[in-house]
């Protein structure tokens, strides 16, 4: 089975004014959907969260291994609702999303920094990567310690694999010179990309607590590096932007990556199905395909401007 955490921005606040939050207990959500229907759930969970609706601590997604279903998870807090009533706040601030399958209560505790657990180090073509505890590698070319965190981007999931195998396939072939990694997480490409090519790559994040991640994780690779928090200054040109977000997101975003990337992007986060869209999209303002990656479920896209 394989997850993508996703840190909630959503400020804690409950489903009305009066009313208080209590860190006692949360409860848990779950549904079973298409993959699909499954991230457009994540999209409407975060609209309503910050609506008001109800507070959440975190998303979490995971590719099921059976009848091809995804599933969503939504952990939330909770002072007076019960299993029962949340399930009807969630029916009727979702609209024609299923309701859950099942809320159940858990004990409070920090359920999003619980969910990084401790996962094996991986060789992913010139890069160890790794947490503190693990050995050395004697073959890799670099070494990355990252350790399990809040911030996506542990090299584990299929998107980022896809990011880094092309990322060391432009250092190559295509070598940037100035790159940005658009919602850069725990910052493993922009780390990966400052490894290859020194002082190339920035990363930004409109996380907090992605930011502080990445920076603690640039000091503990000995990898200086610069992050931003929200968008990079004024979005000056770069050469190639890499950016690992949702289907979505990277179709919004189109205009703002071709306003600001001057020749290459590296685009993932994609769903196969999702693949023929983006590329339609980025196409009709002046971008070509060079390169799919395929990893399971996932794609990842290696395209260049056209001249």
């Amino acid at each position: 089975m394989k997850a993508k955490i996703i840190p909630s921005m959503i400020p804690s606040v409950g489903h009305s004014e009066s009313s208080q939050v209590s860190h006692e207990e949360i409860l848990q959500c779950t549904w079973f959907l298409s993959a699909s229907s499954a991230f457009a759930l994540i999209e409407a969970l975060e609209q309503a969260a910050e609506q008001g609706a109800f507070a959440l601590q975190a998303l979490t997604l995971f590719e099921g291994e059976e009848r091809d279903l995804w599933h969503v998870q939504a952990l939330c807090f909770s002072e007076k609702e019960t299993p029962q009533t949340l399930g009807s706040i969630l029916r009727e601030t979702l609209g024609h999303f299923p309701p859950p399958e099942n809320v159940t209560i858990l004990p409070h505790m920090d359920w999003l920094k619980h969910s990084a657990t401790k996962r094996p180090p991986l060789e992913l073509g010139a890069f160890y990567i790794h947490e503190q505890e693990d050995p050395p590698s004697a073959t890799a070319r670099f070494s990355l310690c990252i350790e399990a965190t809040t911030a996506f981007g542990s090299g584990h999931h299929e998107t980022t694999q896809g990011c880094l195998a092309l990322i060391q396939t432009l250092a190559k072939d295509a070598p940037w010179t100035r790159a940005l990694d658009f919602g850069c997480g725990s910052g493993i490409l922009t780390l990966a990309m400052n490894a290859l090519c020194p002082g190339s790559a920035e990363g930004c994040d409109h996380d907090p607590e992605s930011m502080r991640i990445a920076r603690d994780n640039a000091i503990l690779n000995d990898l200086p590096s610069v992050f931003y928090l929200g968008d990079a200054p004024a979005m000056v040109p770069y050469d190639l932007i890499v950016a690992n977000l949702f289907a979505n997101l990277l179709l919004d975003l189109a205009p703002v990556f071709s306003r600001n990337a001057t020749q290459q992007l590296i685009l993932s986060g994609l769903l196969r199905e999702q693949t023929e869209d983006v590329v339609s999209r980025y196409a009709s303002l002046g971008w070509q395909l060079q390169h799919t990656l395929s990893l399971n479920a996932w794609d990842s896209l290696w395209l260049k401007r056209r001249s």
